[in-house]
């Protein structure tokens, strides 16, 4: 773990070496020196620079799970990621469950998506229709769900779809569901980077089920998009940016974290089965 930028630093503490591959603590300890050594000018950003997205994605789920760093911000840059995003879900199921309104699964699906808001579990289902009990919660489904989900069947697709997430306030219920500003801001992106995709790919008068198709067979296979990239002004104060070496060519950080340095760079026959 060196940092990039050690003025000021004795030799003896601009090298930390840590027993473990990933460490909350080290990352938090090193985090916290970058921002008091910080100018305060400009963002100061901390990279933890890997090898492969399987590495990425655990020193992500390190970052989420660890209640040390849970405060700072941070970003995950998973490479060809997009369509396995969270927003990349939400609307595949919004688009399964216009297609299959009277499904239970279908609608368990969507319940689960930014779409719905999450209810108490001793809310009481109203008579209107507009709350679905599934177990032991219930979830609210927006009026312009169930207009969006006549209009499917006169209006072309594209056209309800831009409608409805204009309408719905998935903003508020990813903040509900514990979403930080930042995280926030990643879902509204990703979810707008996918419907230009979308626009792009298919013509205005695609029908809904084409349209799910599409997404469903991008979610499966697509490896090649990843997810819309925040700009360091998307930052309020200094965060963390976790990505792969090769992703990081070209960028300049003020500190950078390099883990799994006890792996081979060539694999063996028996790691790769």
């Amino acid at each position: 773990m060196i940092p990039a930028k050690s003025e000021g630093l004795n030799k003896e503490d601009a090298y930390k070496k840590f027993r473990k591959e990933i460490c909350a603590q080290a990352i938090y300890d090193i985090y916290k020196e970058m921002v008091a050594r910080s100018k305060g000018t400009e963002r100061s950003v901390l990279a933890i620079l890997v090898r492969t997205n399987d590495q990425v994605k655990k020193v992500g789920k390190v970052l989420k799970e660890s209640q040390i760093t849970r405060s700072i911000p941070y970003q995950v840059v998973v490479e060809g990621s997009l369509f396995q995003s969270d927003a990349a879900k939400d609307l595949l199921y919004l688009l399964q469950a216009w297609l299959n309104p009277d499904d239970d699964l279908a609608r368990y699906s969507f319940s689960q998506t930014a779409f719905c808001r999450k209810e108490q579990e001793e809310f009481v289902i109203t008579e209107n229709k507009h709350f679905y009990e599934t177990g032991s919660y219930c979830y609210g489904v927006t009026q312009s769900w169930y207009e969006a989900l006549e209009n499917v069947k006169m209006a072309p697709i594209f056209m309800v779809l831009n409608h409805y997430l204009s309408q719905v306030p998935y903003c508020n219920h990813l903040e509900l569901q514990g979403y930080s500003k930042i995280q926030i801001k990643q879902y509204e992106m990703n979810l707008y980077k996918i419907l230009d995709l979308m626009t792009s790919s298919m013509n205005e008068c695609t029908d809904l089920y084409s349209l799910y198709e599409w997404l469903k067979i991008k979610h499966t296979t697509n490896t090649s998009d990843s997810e819309a990239e925040l700009s360091d002004y998307d930052f309020e104060s200094d965060f963390i940016k976790v990505m792969t070496v090769h992703k990081a060519k070209g960028l300049e950080f003020n500190t950078v974290i390099i883990p799994f340095l006890r792996n081979s760079f060539v694999r063996t026959l028996s790691e790769e089965f």
